[in-house]
């Protein structure tokens, strides 16, 4: 835009954002070039036993281990593939008021992210008339991520829009015919994890629809759902077509930021203005608020589930276990099907007098996901105490049950520590292995049976358990387990505990002896858990993030970089992945439209084993109709590029749906395509296509492009007036067709983005008068 502006005879240096803007740019997909390993026992040929040592410490474990400065080394790597990216950062810094840059590595979350980010409250002095205004904070951002500050009472619209916003530009919001209220009722069960809340909650959405809706949450349950879950949901909601999903500030959200870390005395100021302007959400505000439907979800509906034995999507509440699995032992097989001969039913392997192996055995226990890490702490909070109250009752994990615990980075081990209850966890045999998924899902000769009980599930055809925590499933984690679940981390190490899922955990005892014990009376109260959550983790480790984000910025400002020369040809080694250098527009735009579900129709169809490796899939390929030739989409807009011929989309419904990010407008830009022809479009992503000077056209209701004969290899020629009212186009094909369609511009600044080129071309002629 600075070359622009010069190029117009203007000064460039006019170009500034108008207001602070903040550049996130943090790797959480970094590639793992290099591994911590931890130190082990290993034995040589004469059988002596040797430790590994001289290994440096792990910052999470507290425990020698090779390679512990990983992170460092897998980030400079990183850094060094993606110089061009860094220097453009470094000179941002230099060039721009109103501009702070958080470099890679900082933060572990987006949530924390926006937190950090959020004023809450603005005020703002006009000089002239010296009044002092105060006004509540929004939050704009290009990333479709940005929307899980809605969970926290700041409002945020995810869109390629933030681009104007820097320059002061105002965001123009279509006004939907529907704004739904959602009063949350009712107290969940005690058993119940975040995962339970969020799939029934966003279940029940669907169902009312979401499309192109506003949704507001309140009722007094809303106290029963944690900041973390509603920033979840508010962002979920958006990714299924809301155009907004809001939860207002109450006490919960003034309570989590006094406790991470904001002055008392402004937490004080925000309520009064929140209470003094009626945006304050409790019982008495929301009685005067109209909305178009008010649905009610409550929220007793939702209960602990276990998913399996074979698919994820085949859900069993908890008190419903015991009978569903003993369905599954006798139906024909199947998804839930067995089909055990009746006098197969009671065969059991004594283990040990106290111990008998059978069908419903849990012979592997694993808490292991990608999915566990600070946002969702309770959950594994929650285990951790599970594990010290059950010890404390004497209970023991079956020596037949293998253990293993592999969360979703080294910050769960730090906190699980720092709440002293990983020594519990290890004491019934739940240590840490790993990080991520790959633990509990490796070659079965490491994992999952233990020797000895092999041959006793092999020779006696017994269905036993796999009961696992993480986000993957399968079949068959091991050739002899044969039902897998899938459920919450504590519901990972109640199972465990009671060795068998033939036990109903709601009605029945799981004491040692005669104890009259029920699993209810050893599950950590909520309050015990959100008050060790308020001390270790959001007090401790997010404050420690926080300033470590302060402290990064103030660095990055004044570091110098050393330049390096940037070559023409890269090692393989060194591609990494599109996502890895979204930065660069010459890898992106060869990227755009990269994706294994899509499927262009203008390709032909083929096996793979008849296609060789160097071809282009039909996902990233293309018909180029000049030649009629099958080649790479980017290769065909060259040559579409070089006889200036515009190209276009044909497409179905729902056109855009995913994550909204702004690549996806720009991508199919750069290509040269022009216009959209669609039966339906995701919301923000028509919007974004509008600011790449893309033009969204909407099939009217009943045509399609069946319906309508189109093939794609005609020659179409559109007619589209912008200051035309009725938002009709006209389609003329080289066949002698004509048709109308609607063109999707909805507002009065999108009817001027189209005017002027682009949203950026825009932007660039306000600054410059």
């Amino acid at each position: 835009m600075r070359d622009a502006a010069a190029s117009l005879g203007a000064n460039p240096n006019l170009i500034q954002p108008r207001i602070p803007t903040t550049l996130l740019l943090d790797y959480y997909n970094i590639e793992a070039d290099v591994a911590r390993k931890s130190v082990r026992k290993t034995t040589d040929t004469n059988h002596s036993t040797n430790l590994e040592c001289g290994y440096e410490l792990c910052p999470f474990h507290q425990e020698k281990t090779i390679c512990a400065d990983t992170i460092e080394r897998n980030q400079q790597l990183e850094f060094e593939r993606n110089i061009e990216k860094l220097q453009i950062l470094k000179w941002s810094a230099i060039a721009f008021d109103c501009l702070s840059i958080v470099p890679p590595g900082i933060t572990v979350c987006q949530q924390i992210n926006l937190e950090y980010l959020s004023k809450l409250l603005i005020t703002e002095k006009n000089k002239r008339e010296q009044i002092t205004f105060v006004f509540p904070d929004t939050i704009i951002g290009t990333d479709p991520h940005t929307t899980l500050s809605n969970g926290f009472g700041v409002l945020n619209m995810g869109t390629i829009e933030a681009e104007t916003a820097m320059f002061g530009q105002p965001i123009n919001i279509r006004l939907a015919s529907v704004v739904i209220g959602c009063r949350l009722v009712g107290q969940p069960h005690f058993m119940s994890t975040s995962t339970d809340l969020i799939s029934a909650l966003m279940k029940y959405l669907r169902l009312i629809g979401l499309d192109n809706k506003y949704i507001e949450f309140f009722g007094s349950s809303l106290k029963y759902v944690t900041i973390a879950d509603r920033s979840s949901i508010a962002h979920l909601c958006v990714g299924q077509g809301a155009l907004l999903a809001y939860f207002p500030l109450d006490d919960l959200c003034l309570k989590h930021f006094s406790r991470t870390g904001r002055d008392p005395s402004f937490i004080d100021r925000l309520r009064d203005y929140l209470i003094a302007a009626k945006l304050f959400s409790d019982d008495v505000q929301h009685q005067n608020i109209v909305y178009t439907d008010v649905y009610e979800f409550d929220l007793c509906t939702v209960t602990p589930s276990c998913s399996g034995p074979k698919r994820a999507q085949d859900k069993v509440s908890l008190n419903s276990m015991k009978s569903d699995f003993q369905e599954c032992l006798t139906a024909p097989s199947g998804f839930k099907g067995y089909n055990l001969p009746a006098d197969q039913l009671d065969c059991s392997i004594s283990i040990s007098p106290d111990e008998t192996l059978k069908h419903g055995s849990v012979a592997l226990a694993a808490i292991t996901s990608s999915a566990n890490g600070i946002s969702h702490a309770t959950s594994l909070l929650t285990t951790g105490l599970l594990a010290k109250n059950a010890l404390d009752r004497g209970l023991r994990i079956p020596s037949f049950t293998q253990t293993y615990l592999s969360p979703g980075s080294g910050v769960v081990t730090t906190y699980l520590r720092e709440s002293e209850t990983l020594k519990s966890l290890e004491k019934l045999g739940f240590r840490v292995t790993g990080y991520g998924c790959g633990e509990c899902i490796q070659n079965e000769e490491t994992n999952g049976l233990k020797p000895d009980i092999k041959q006793f599930v092999n020779e006696n055809n017994l269905i036993t358990i796999g009961m696992i925590s993480g986000t993957r499933h399968t079949q068959q984690r091991h050739s002899l387990i044969k039902a897998n679940y899938v459920t919450s981390p504590p519901l990972v190490l109640a199972y465990a505990l009671v060795g068998n899922v033939l036990t109903d955990l709601e009605q029945e005892t799981i004491g040692v002896g005669n104890e009259n014990l029920f699993l209810k009376d050893i599950w950590p109260s909520r309050q015990i858990v959100e008050e060790i959550e308020d001390e270790i983790i959001i007090k401790k480790l997010l404050n420690q993030i926080h300033e470590n984000i302060q402290v990064n910025l103030t660095q990055f400002s004044v570091q110098k970089i050393k330049l390096i020369t940037i070559l023409d040809r890269i090692t393989p080694r060194d591609y990494n992945s599109f996502g890895s250098r979204r930065g660069n527009d010459a890898v992106m735009v060869r990227g755009t439209f990269n994706h294994h579900r899509l499927n262009n129709k203008l390709v032909t169809k083929r096996a793979s084993s008849l296609v060789p490796s160097s071809s282009p899939s039909p996902a990233t390929a293309t018909l180029y109709l000049s030649t009629n030739t099958e080649m790479d989409i980017f290769d065909a807009s060259e040559h579409y590029r070089a006889t200036k011929t515009p190209l276009i989309v044909l497409t179905g419904k729902n056109y855009g749906c995913g994550p909204t990010r702004d690549w996806v407008a720009k991508g199919p830009w750069m290509l040269g395509i022009r216009a959209i022809l669609a039966e339906s479009f995701e919301p923000q992503h028509r919007s974004n296509l509008i600011g790449m000077n893309i033009l969204p056209l909407q099939f009217k209701d009943g045509d399609t492009c069946a319906s309508l004969n189109l093939t794609g290899r005609e020659i179409y020629s559109i007619e589209y007036n912008t200051d035309d009212n009725k938002n009709l186009a006209i389609v003329k094909l080289d066949n002698g067709k004509t048709f109308s369609m609607i063109a999707r511009i909805d507002t009065e600044i999108e009817r001027l983005y189209m005017l002027h080129g682009g949203l950026l071309p825009y932007v660039l002629r306000q600054a410059l008068n």
